[in-house]
């Protein structure tokens, strides 16, 4: 059988949460850690299926970047971080230098867990400080203060961390300009080496909805939040940050690699609860609830793994070879179509911009020829500009990206 190599980014989902934030819907449970040790044991038994079938069938798997996200992934015991770490290297080949990112909280990290987990190899941390005004702390839910923040980064660097990742969120309800600038300063006055900056989404799952709907808090204002990005811009300009894409600013050669994966539309697999992943031309999930994810995976672990997978490349025909990987229970089919469009889409997130040609060696047509009209009535309102070869937002752009994505994405 011929071996093809297949180097992918890694996502390691990690559920767990002292307290899920009123804002927030992503896959995460408060009050479960008690099932931390079996959970351990059934992601690594996840991945260590990926790894013995893409091998039996025909792939050398690698691994290009490791995340570790959730969740509150430094709730986990160094010996945790060392039993999936020890799963990825027995299964999938590390490239020299790799990125091993892991995301932290303020209230859950400390310098012997970042000393620990470094010594595991972990070279990258992000943490979630979301905001340094003790206000808009408590209205998000948060437990930690902005004391807290400060304590935690001085923490991670007493434990050795040199790659640090700061979360802050705009467009709060009853955020201010003033509120938000002091956040910006007092996140700058850190020096981390990355900063990320992301615009509230309230979302229908979450407390947030419930309480704008109701008019507990007042609706976020769009045009408030634009002048606080353009704040941010400056702000980050004048410090020396390199603004690489819409939501990230990183000084130079700090960019996550992992993420950048994601803009470029590679394929990338995910482990654990509600994971997602990109491969054999699909897209798909694993079962969202943990208790059943560990059952899940103590009966896959009772069977051999399939020996005959769906093809490396090309479309998806066939979901029942995952499922006997793990347990998946969503398979959405990725058209070329499809995955022209978001390559576009998410290509343009990146300042650098779309280069037309790399895209049509990829694809075999530009992107002018492609999506001639979206990308001429976007040029025309100024919000995309082309530069030689390179499609890119404009500063307005940048703003006002979704209506970019939204014409490209319309289009059959």
């Amino acid at each position: 059988m011929d071996t093809t190599t297949l180097t992918l980014p890694l996502y390691v989902h990690i559920p767990f949460c002292r307290f899920k934030c009123y804002y927030c819907d992503f896959n995460t449970y408060a009050g479960i850690e008690t099932l931390i040790p079996d959970y351990v044991d059934a992601l690594t038994g996840e991945i260590r299926r990926w790894g013995e079938a893409l091998r039996i069938n025909g792939a050398d798997p690698g691994a290009s970047s490791i995340f570790f996200g959730g969740g509150t992934p430094s709730l986990l015991s160094p010996g945790h971080v060392a039993a999936i770490l020890n799963a990825i290297s027995q299964s999938f080949r590390l490239h020299s230098g790799i990125e091993i990112s892991m995301e932290v909280n303020p209230e859950s990290v400390t310098r012997e867990f970042v000393r620990d987990v470094m010594a595991l190899g972990v070279n990258r941390f992000s943490m979630g400080a979301q905001s340094l005004n003790n206000s808009e702390l408590r209205m998000l839910g948060r437990l930690h203060d902005n004391g807290g923040v400060d304590r935690a980064f001085t923490a991670l660097r007493d434990g050795g961390a040199r790659n640090v990742n700061l979360d802050l969120m705009y467009g709060l309800p009853r955020q201010t300009c003033e509120t938000w600038e002091s956040s910006l300063r007092g996140a700058l006055a850190l020096e981390p080496e990355h900063i990320s900056l992301y615009a509230l989404t309230v979302e229908e799952s979450t407390p947030f909805h419930g309480w704008v709907a109701s008019g507990r808090l007042p609706t976020p204002d769009p045009d408030l939040a634009a002048d606080m990005y353009e704040i941010a811009q400056e702000r980050m300009r004048a410090a020396g940050y390199e603004h690489y894409e819409i939501s990230n600013w990183a000084r130079a050669g700090q960019e996550c690699r992992h993420n950048l994966a994601y803009w470029l539309n590679v394929p990338f697999l995910g482990f654990g609860p509600g994971a997602h992943s990109h491969l054999f031309g699909a897209r798909f999930s694993v079962i969202r609830q943990p208790r059943d994810y560990i059952r899940r995976m103590a009966q896959l672990g009772q069977q051999p793994a399939p020996r005959m997978m769906p093809p490396l490349e090309g479309p998806m025909s066939e979901s029942a070879a995952l499922s006997a990987v793990a347990p998946i229970d969503a398979v959405d089919p990725y058209s070329e179509q499809m995955r022209r469009a978001e390559t576009l889409v998410l290509g343009l997130r990146l300042n650098r911009g779309v280069a037309e040609q790399e895209y049509q060696e990829r694809f075999g047509a530009r992107p002018t020829e492609l999506y001639a009209d979206a990308i001429e009535t976007s040029i025309a309102d100024g919000l995309l500009e082309r530069v030689d070869d390179v499609l890119r937002l404009t500063p307005r752009g940048r703003l006002l990206s979704n209506e970019v994505f939204v014409r490209v994405m319309s289009l059959p």
